[in-house]
């Protein structure tokens, strides 16, 4: 069983007491007893432990990274001070906090340009984004498209300066290590894996109840220039890149499927 995220705290922040009780009665009933769960993180053990008890059967291998791009050329985004192209590549549903983002816009300086790749999952919700889009000061653009099929990722990516994801949890984030090998830096929230962003100098992962960090780090992308964007895109590929060198996730998913 792969709880896949689900079990963190910011998935059960949505639905919260029906996924609540839906917990505690499987535990109560044994409905997994003997299930051997399979965690991708020290945080996703913990989580599992929280609801099924510090005797569930545990095997512990991180998340298969996609393929790595790297190789953009240095300069191939042109990125003049006081203008920002964002991406947002996700599903159209609360768990993804597109109105967060969107609200965080109203904030920032500049001419921004918000570009949202996403199938609608939840018409409620993106009734409520359209609304705050409408909203929305003269200096921000944002265009609505199609979910992008995976081989056309890498295109998208690499003609946005920074991909958005204010997401309240990512088991693992896929999109945000296709942004980092697309030298895209990932503008995230902190309750992913991926916590060491500025300080790889490869983006930012900020809480969400820190919603001036936010506004401050868009801000200084808008005003960022050519110079500094290539240093930044740069160690963003080279943060993927020694992320797969050091990975043991392979190996350690062969040796889960192995066992009987």
């Amino acid at each position: 069983m792969a709880p896949r995220g689900m079990l963190g705290e910011g998935s059960l922040r949505i639905r919260k007491l029906k996924k609540l009780l839906f917990l505690k009665l499987s535990r109560v009933l044994g409905l997994y007893n003997g299930v051997v769960f399979h965690s991708t993180s020290v945080d996703e053990k913990n989580d599992i432990d929280e609801h099924f008890g510090k005797n569930t059967l545990i095997e512990f291998a991180p998340n298969l990274p996609g393929q790595f791009h790297g190789g953009r050329v240095v300069g191939s985004k042109v990125k003049e001070s006081g203008r920002l192209k964002l991406v947002s590549v996700a599903r159209i549903a609360p768990e993804k906090n597109l109105n967060y983002a969107l609200e965080l816009l109203k904030e920032v300086s500049g001419q921004v340009e918000l570009n949202i790749y996403g199938s609608i999952y939840d018409h409620g919700y993106w009734k409520k984004c359209s609304g705050t889009i409408k909203s929305l000061p003269e200096n921000i653009r944002v265009h609505k498209h199609e979910g992008v099929p995976h081989q056309e990722l890498y295109s998208i990516l690499g003609k946005h300066h920074f991909l958005i994801l204010p997401s309240p949890g990512e088991n693992f984030g896929h999109i945000v290590f296709e942004a980092l090998s697309s030298g895209c830096p990932p503008i995230i929230s902190d309750n992913t894996p991926w916590k060491e962003l500025q300080k790889q100098s490869a983006g930012w992962s900020i809480p969400l109840n820190d919603k001036n960090s936010w506004i401050s780090a868009l801000n200084e992308c808008v005003n960022m220039d050519q110079s500094r964007y290539d240093l930044i895109s740069v160690a963003t590929e080279e943060y993927a890149a020694k992320y797969l060198m050091e990975t043991e996730s392979l190996e350690l998913t062969r040796k889960m499927f192995a066992i009987e």
